[in-house]
C-alpha cells in the first residue's frame, strides 16, 4: 500500500477513536448528570421525609389547632423558601363557605401581609388542589386578579385540607416570582395536607370529649345537688307523718281497730321505707362528693341482722315470703361501720324481697372466709333469675333490666350502684351469680377486723 493510503487509513481511525471518545464524554456526562439529579432527589426526598416526621411529632404533641397551624406554616415557609405560607380554615371545622385566614408566614418584612379582607373567598378553593399558573382557569374573576396582583403572586399552590371527607380548610404556599411546582413537591404537600386534616381531626374529637365530659361532670353535681335538696326537703313531712303514727300506736283506746292498727303498722313500715331512701339518696351524694368515711366499731350480728330482718316483715308477708337467717359459728361479732352494714344488707335484703316470686324464699349468710382474712354476706333469693348478658349492667345507675316485665315499680335504679361503691369504700367487693327461674345471689366479701 502506498504511504499516503496508510496516512489515510490512521487519519480516519484517529478520527472514529475521536468520535467514539467523544460519545463516551457525553454518555459518562450525561450518566454523571442523572447521578446528581438522583442524589439531589433523593436528598430532597429526606428532607421531606424528615420535615414530615417532624410536622407529625410536633401535631401530636398537642391537641390545640392554634399550636399546631402557628408550627405548620412557619416550617412549611422556611423549607419551601416561599414568599408566604397561610392556612385557612373553616369557622365550624367541617366545611361549609364561612372561611378563616388562621396563620399566615411571610419571608421577610419586604412581603406583605395577606388580609382577610383582600381574599377572594367567594372564588377561592373551586377545586380540591389549585396551582398557578398552570392550573388556574383563564376566566379569573376580578376579584381574583386583583388579589393575585396587589400581593404580587407570581405562583402559588392551593392544597384542601381534609380528612375523613371532612374538610377544614385550605394551605396555601405563594411566591412572588415564577417558580414551576414539580410533582414532588405536589404530592409532598398532599400528603401534608392530610396529615394536618388528621391532627384536626383528632383535636376536634378531643375538645367533643372533653366538652361532653365537662358537660357530665356538671350535670352529675346538679343533679346530687337537687337529689341532695330533695331528699332533705323530704324529712320534714316525713318526721311529722312518723310522729302522728306513733301517736295513733301508742293510743290505748279503742278508737282504732285491730285492722285499723295493722293498717298503721303498715304505714309505718311505709314511712320506715322512705326515711331509708332519702338517708340513701343523701348517702350517695356525699360519696359522690368524696366526704363519706368509714366508722367501723363493733357490732353484735345476732341482735343487728334480726333488727334489719324484722324490717321486712310486712313486705315479706304481702308475697308470703320466708327470710331465713344463718350466722355461722364463731362469727358473731365484728368491726365495721354499722351505718353503712346496714345500708349493704337492707339493699340487698330489699331487692331480694321485692324481686322475689311469691311463696319464695331469701337466705341472709354471714359466714368467715379463713384463708383471706375476709366475711361473706350471701344474699340469696328464689326469684326470676338474671340474664348473663345483664349482670354486668346491674352496678350501673338507673339500669333496671326488666323488672318493668314483672310489674315491680319501685325503686330508682341507684342501690346497687351505691352500695357497690360504699362496699368498695368499706375495702370489700361484691359478685353476682344468677341463674334464670331459679335465683339470683349476692355475695360481698369484707375485710374481717378482730382487733
Amino acid at each position: 500500500m502506498p504511504q499516503s493510503g496508510v496516512l489515510k487509513a490512521a487519519e480516519q481511525e484517529i478520527q472514529s477513536l475521536r468520535k467514539t471518545l467523544q460519545e463516551l464524554n457525553i454518555e459518562h456526562e450525561r450518566q454523571f448528570e442523572v447521578q446528581q439529579a438522583l442524589e439531589r432527589d433523593l436528598k430532597k426526598s429526606l428532607k421531606w421525609e424528615k420535615l414530615s416526621k417532624h410536622l407529625i411529632q410536633l401535631m401530636n404533641r398537642s391537641f390545640e389547632p392554634d399550636i399546631i397551624i402557628e408550627i405548620i406554616v412557619q416550617e412549611l415557609g422556611v423549607f419551601f423558601n416561599v414568599d408566604r405560607c397561610l392556612v385557612i380554615l373553616c369557622v365550624n371545622g367541617e366545611g361549609g363557605e364561612q372561611l378563616n385566614l388562621f396563620a399566615q408566614y411571610c419571608r421577610n418584612e419586604t412581603i406583605s401581609s395577606i388580609t382577610q379582607a383582600s381574599i377572594p373567598w367567594h372564588d377561592l378553593g373551586r377545586k380540591q388542589r389549585e396551582i398557578y399558573p398552570s392550573d388556574l382557569p383563564d376566566d379569573l374573576s376580578k376579584a381574583e386578579k386583583a388579589y393575585l396582583a396587589n400581593n404580587h403572586i407570581e405562583s402559588a399552590i392551593t392544597i384542601e385540607i381534609r380528612y375523613r371527607r371532612v374538610i377544614f380548610g385550605r394551605l396555601i404556599l405563594q411566591k412572588c416570582v415564577a417558580h414551576h411546582w414539580t410533582e414532588q413537591e405536589i404530592s409532598f404537600q398532599d400528603t401534608l395536607a392530610t396529615h394536618i386534616g388528621s391532627a384536626l381531626y383528632q383535636s376536634k374529637l378531643y375538645h367533643q370529649e372533653k366538652q361532653a365530659k365537662q358537660e357530665a361532670e356538671e350535670a352529675n353535681q346538679q343533679k346530687s345537688k337537687v337529689l341532695a335538696f330533695v331528699s332533705h326537703d323530704f324529712k320534714n313531712p316525713l318526721s311529722s307523718i312518723d310522729r302522728f303514727i306513733h301517736i295513733l300506736e301508742d293510743d290505748k283506746s279503742d278508737i282504732l281497730s285491730g285492722k285499723h292498727r295493722e293498717f298503721t303498722g303498715y304505714i309505718a313500715e311505709g314511712i320506715s321505707q322512705l326515711r331509708r331512701m332519702v338517708i340513701n339518696i343523701l348517702d350517695k351524694c356525699r360519696l359522690a362528693e368524696g366526704k363519706v368515711i368509714p366508722a367501723p366499731e363493733w357490732i353484735e350480728l345476732p341482735p343487728f341482722l334480726n333488727e334489719i330482718s324484722h324490717m321486712f316483715t310486712a313486705l315479706a308477708l304481702q308475697k308470703n315470703i320466708e327470710i331465713n337467717l344463718d350466722i355461722q359459728y364463731p362469727l358473731s361479732r365484728i368491726k365495721a361501720d354499722p351505718t353503712h352494714l346496714r345500708q349493704i344488707i337492707i339493699n340487698l335484703l330489699s331487692n331480694a324481697i321485692k324481686y322475689n316470686r311469691k311463696n319464695g324464699k331469701v337466705f341472709l349468710r354471714f359466714y368467715i372466709v379463713d384463708e383471706t382474712h375476709s366475711f361473706i354476706i350471701e344474699v340469696e333469693d328464689t326469684g326470676p333469675g338474671i340474664a348473663p348478658e345483664k349482670i354486668p349492667k346491674l352496678f350501673v345507675e338507673y339500669f333496671r333490666g326488666d323488672l318493668s316485665q314483672l310489674n315491680l315499680v319501685e325503686g330508682s335504679g341507684l342501690g346497687l350502684a351505691f352500695i357497690k361503691k360504699l362496699i368498695e369504700l368499706n375495702g370489700g367487693n361484691i359478685t353476682v351469680h344468677s341463674e334464670e327461674k331459679v335465683g339470683t345471689t349476692f355475695k360481698v366479701k369484707m375485710p374481717l377486723n378482730l382487733i
